[in-house]
Protein backbone atom coordinates (compact mmCIF):
# COMPACT_ATOMS: atom_id res chain seq x y z
CA UNK A 1 0.00 0.00 0.00
CA UNK A 2 1.09 3.48 -0.74
CA UNK A 3 0.56 6.55 1.71
CA UNK A 4 1.07 9.31 -0.55
CA UNK A 5 0.25 11.71 2.88
CA UNK A 6 0.51 11.13 6.24
CA UNK A 7 -2.32 9.03 7.24
CA UNK A 8 -3.06 11.33 10.69
CA UNK A 9 -4.49 14.12 7.47
CA UNK A 10 -7.40 11.49 6.97
CA UNK A 11 -8.05 10.70 10.63
CA UNK A 12 -11.00 13.17 11.39
CA UNK A 13 -12.31 12.44 7.97
CA UNK A 14 -12.40 8.49 8.17
CA UNK A 15 -13.97 9.16 11.94
CA UNK A 16 -16.54 11.01 10.66
CA UNK A 17 -17.23 9.24 7.58
CA UNK A 18 -17.66 6.50 10.38
CA UNK A 19 -19.91 8.57 12.68
CA UNK A 20 -22.72 9.61 10.23
CA UNK A 21 -23.04 6.45 8.38
CA UNK A 22 -21.40 7.62 4.72
CA UNK A 23 -20.61 4.77 3.05
CA UNK A 24 -19.71 6.65 -0.04
CA UNK A 25 -17.35 9.11 1.63
CA UNK A 26 -15.60 6.05 3.56
CA UNK A 27 -14.77 4.18 0.61
CA UNK A 28 -13.94 7.25 -0.90
CA UNK A 29 -10.88 7.79 1.87
CA UNK A 30 -9.84 4.34 1.45
CA UNK A 31 -9.49 4.68 -2.21
CA UNK A 32 -7.63 8.19 -1.78
CA UNK A 33 -5.40 6.21 1.60
CA UNK A 34 -4.51 3.07 -1.12
CA UNK A 35 -4.59 4.94 -4.43
CA UNK A 36 -5.93 1.93 -5.55
CA UNK A 37 -9.22 -0.58 -5.01
CA UNK A 38 -10.60 -0.65 -1.40
CA UNK A 39 -9.98 -4.34 -1.73
CA UNK A 40 -6.65 -4.18 -2.10
CA UNK A 41 -5.98 -1.97 1.27
CA UNK A 42 -3.92 -3.48 3.56
CA UNK A 43 -5.53 -2.33 6.89
CA UNK A 44 -2.67 -2.36 9.62
CA UNK A 45 -2.38 1.11 9.34
CA UNK A 46 -5.97 2.01 10.57
CA UNK A 47 -6.32 -0.63 12.96
CA UNK A 48 -6.48 2.06 15.71
CA UNK A 49 -10.11 3.15 14.72
CA UNK A 50 -13.39 2.45 15.92
CA UNK A 51 -14.84 0.85 13.93
CA UNK A 52 -18.18 0.04 15.62
CA UNK A 53 -19.15 3.42 15.65
CA UNK A 54 -22.99 3.82 15.46
CA UNK A 55 -24.29 6.73 13.45
CA UNK A 56 -27.82 8.62 14.17
CA UNK A 57 -29.75 6.08 12.42
CA UNK A 58 -28.42 3.35 14.72
CA UNK A 59 -26.12 1.44 12.14
CA UNK A 60 -22.51 0.67 11.86
CA UNK A 61 -20.61 1.07 8.67
CA UNK A 62 -20.74 -2.78 8.52
CA UNK A 63 -24.25 -2.33 8.86
CA UNK A 64 -24.19 -0.17 5.92
CA UNK A 65 -22.34 -2.34 3.57
CA UNK A 66 -24.82 -5.27 4.45
CA UNK A 67 -27.92 -3.14 3.61
CA UNK A 68 -25.96 -1.59 0.14
CA UNK A 69 -24.29 -5.02 -0.98
CA UNK A 70 -21.21 -3.55 -0.50
CA UNK A 71 -19.18 -7.09 0.34
CA UNK A 72 -15.61 -5.75 -0.86
CA UNK A 73 -16.07 -2.60 2.30
CA UNK A 74 -17.51 -5.27 4.28
CA UNK A 75 -14.44 -7.40 4.42
CA UNK A 76 -11.93 -4.75 4.59
CA UNK A 77 -14.05 -3.33 7.97
CA UNK A 78 -14.03 -6.91 8.93
CA UNK A 79 -9.87 -7.16 8.79
CA UNK A 80 -10.50 -3.42 10.92
CA UNK A 81 -12.10 -4.92 13.97
CA UNK A 82 -15.87 -4.44 12.93
CA UNK A 83 -17.95 -6.65 14.88
CA UNK A 84 -20.71 -8.55 13.06
CA UNK A 85 -22.48 -9.38 16.12
CA UNK A 86 -23.90 -6.05 17.13
CA UNK A 87 -27.19 -4.85 16.76
CA UNK A 88 -28.72 -2.42 15.50
CA UNK A 89 -31.36 -0.37 17.56
CA UNK A 90 -33.92 -2.15 15.82
CA UNK A 91 -31.99 -5.72 17.10
CA UNK A 92 -30.66 -6.27 13.53
CA UNK A 93 -27.46 -7.90 13.14
CA UNK A 94 -24.95 -7.89 9.95
CA UNK A 95 -26.29 -11.35 8.56
CA UNK A 96 -30.02 -10.24 9.59
CA UNK A 97 -29.33 -7.35 7.22
CA UNK A 98 -27.65 -9.25 4.73
CA UNK A 99 -30.17 -11.88 4.10
CA UNK A 100 -33.24 -9.14 4.45
CA UNK A 101 -31.85 -7.29 1.71
CA UNK A 102 -31.31 -10.18 -0.48
CA UNK A 103 -27.27 -10.09 -0.50
CA UNK A 104 -26.50 -14.01 -1.10
CA UNK A 105 -22.84 -13.25 -1.52
CA UNK A 106 -22.27 -11.32 1.83
CA UNK A 107 -24.98 -13.60 3.46
CA UNK A 108 -22.51 -16.63 2.64
CA UNK A 109 -19.49 -14.76 3.43
CA UNK A 110 -21.09 -13.77 6.68
CA UNK A 111 -22.08 -17.76 7.54
CA UNK A 112 -18.51 -19.17 6.17
CA UNK A 113 -16.49 -16.59 8.18
CA UNK A 114 -18.49 -16.81 11.18
CA UNK A 115 -18.79 -20.27 11.95
CA UNK A 116 -18.28 -20.42 16.02
CA UNK A 117 -18.67 -17.17 16.41
CA UNK A 118 -22.65 -15.59 18.03
CA UNK A 119 -23.31 -14.14 14.85
CA UNK A 120 -27.13 -15.85 14.62
CA UNK A 121 -27.67 -16.44 18.06
CA UNK A 122 -30.90 -16.85 19.25
CA UNK A 123 -30.10 -13.77 21.87
CA UNK A 124 -29.07 -11.40 18.55
CA UNK A 125 -32.47 -12.10 16.83
CA UNK A 126 -34.34 -9.04 15.30
CA UNK A 127 -37.75 -8.45 16.18
CA UNK A 128 -38.51 -10.39 12.85
CA UNK A 129 -36.47 -13.04 12.65
CA UNK A 130 -33.84 -13.83 9.72
CA UNK A 131 -36.02 -17.06 8.57
CA UNK A 132 -39.19 -14.39 8.03
CA UNK A 133 -36.82 -12.27 6.32
CA UNK A 134 -36.25 -15.54 4.14
CA UNK A 135 -39.42 -16.13 3.44
CA UNK A 136 -40.48 -12.89 2.56
CA UNK A 137 -37.49 -12.00 0.29
CA UNK A 138 -37.15 -15.72 -1.34
CA UNK A 139 -33.65 -15.98 -0.34
CA UNK A 140 -31.82 -19.29 -0.31
CA UNK A 141 -28.49 -18.85 1.28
Amino acid sequence: MVISRNLSDFDDSITEALRLGDLVYFEKLLRTISRDDPATVTPSPLKYLNVNVFDAEGWTMLHRCCINGKLDLLKILLELGADVSLASRDGWNALHLAVYNGHRDISSFLMASSSGSNASSPSSSPPSSPATAVAVRGVNC
